[in-house]
């Protein structure tokens, strides 16, 4: 697993994409509620099929691999992003 989180450091969506069209990752984030999350989530063809996305501001769209549903997190509520594994060996 890479955590592609530094202290200190802002997330870029296009590092974000990168590592969510390769592999499956987990998201550690603050919800808007104050609530603290972790999901599994991707943008691996293998798993949801060709799409296009368009960001909205720091918004990212996920496809959450234990909801099996697209859900989004903020890239500014990020506390922790990691690469997981191959969406294969999920």
């Amino acid at each position: 697993m890479q955590n592609l989180v530094k202290p200190d450091q802002t997330l870029e969506f296009e590092t974000i994409k990168r590592a969510l069209e390769g592999h499956v990752c987990i998201v550690d984030f603050v919800k808007k509620n104050g609530e603290h999350r972790s999901m599994f989530v991707t943008l691996s063809e293998e798993v949801v099929g060709t799409f296009s996305h368009t960001p909205r501001g720091r918004v990212v769209p996920v496809w959450s691999m234990e909801d099996r549903a697209w859900r989004s997190f903020s890239l500014d509520s990020v506390l922790e992003f990691r690469t997981y594994c191959y969406p294969g060996d999920y």
